[in-house]
């Protein structure tokens, strides 16, 4: 069952951390797009690592600036 850009919107910390790298590698651009800063925040760096390249250059600024230094450790190359 897909999320809703509605539903992620209003995604906890807890809620965002139990997202799996699945998760994580489907979600849509609007999706991405949904989300704040705090969602963001809340990132892992195993997600982020599953982020595919297109999701990447879908963020904002903003959006990659929310994503804490551990997190981003998870952008690889």
């Amino acid at each position: 069952n897909a999320l809703t850009t509605e539903e992620l919107a209003r995604f906890t910390t807890a809620q965002v951390r139990a997202l799996t790298t699945e998760q994580i590698n489907n979600l849509s651009t609007a999706n991405l797009a949904a989300m704040g800063t705090a969602q963001y925040a809340a990132l892992t760096s195993d997600q982020v690592n599953a982020f595919t390249t297109g999701q990447v250059r879908s963020l904002e600024t903003a959006d990659v600036r929310s994503i804490t230094t551990a997190a981003l450790a998870g952008l690889t190359s």
